[in-house]
């Protein structure tokens, strides 16, 4: 699991960069791993746009604490 910001690159590309565990960073979940779903049940379309660079984006914003915690600050509720 990482929580991210994005910078933009150019118009087509973002680079991922983690938010330093300082508790008021926030950015948005993303998830990597053989325990994350493959994707969305016949919608290709909404399983390229979660897993956009390869990381499962679940639309969540967190901050992430010196310890290592993080901390969901708003769940955004989506229906494919």
């Amino acid at each position: 699991m990482l929580v991210v910001c994005f910078t933009e690159k150019d118009d087509v590309e973002y680079v991922i960069k983690p938010v330093p565990a300082d508790g008021k960073t926030s950015g948005e979940v993303l998830f990597r791993g053989n325990n994350v779903m493959k994707g969305y049940l016949k919608n290709p379309r909404a399983t390229a746009e979660a897993f956009d660079g390869g990381w499962f984006h679940t639309g969540d914003v967190a901050v992430v604490h010196p310890d290592g915690y993080i901390q969901v600050q708003l769940f955004i509720v989506t229906s494919c």
